[in-house]
């Protein structure tokens, strides 16, 4: 779910033009606003099309460290010192690449 979270992010960004702020952490992942855009608030949560924020909470309470945060500019980019994070004590990893914005699972 992190990773679609993540991607539909990345195109939402894309579509809109509007920076969107993608988290990941051991709570769970959300999406948010990361700039105020089209009479949307800075901050504000991104609708999921199926209702509700997007967001969900880790009810597996599956580790991940460190957090993930990174932020997608209308181009697909993506900018961030937190750009990666680790599932289960490494068994699983998710990597944004900074420069084009593509991402990156393993194994």
């Amino acid at each position: 779910e992190s990773l679609s979270a993540l991607r539909y992010g990345q195109k939402l960004a894309l579509a809109s033009g509007c920076q969107i702020r993608a988290q990941v952490n051991s709570t769970g992942y959300a999406l948010s606003y990361a700039a105020a855009c089209g009479g949307v608030a800075s901050g504000s949560p991104v609708a999921n099309p199926s209702g509700g924020d997007y967001a969900a909470s880790n009810s597996q309470n599956v580790s991940v460290s460190p957090t993930l945060d990174v932020i997608f500019d209308s181009l697909g980019a993506a900018k961030g010192a937190a750009n990666s994070a680790s599932f289960a004590g490494g068994a699983f990893s998710l990597t944004v690449n900074l420069a084009t914005g593509f991402i990156e699972t393993t194994p």
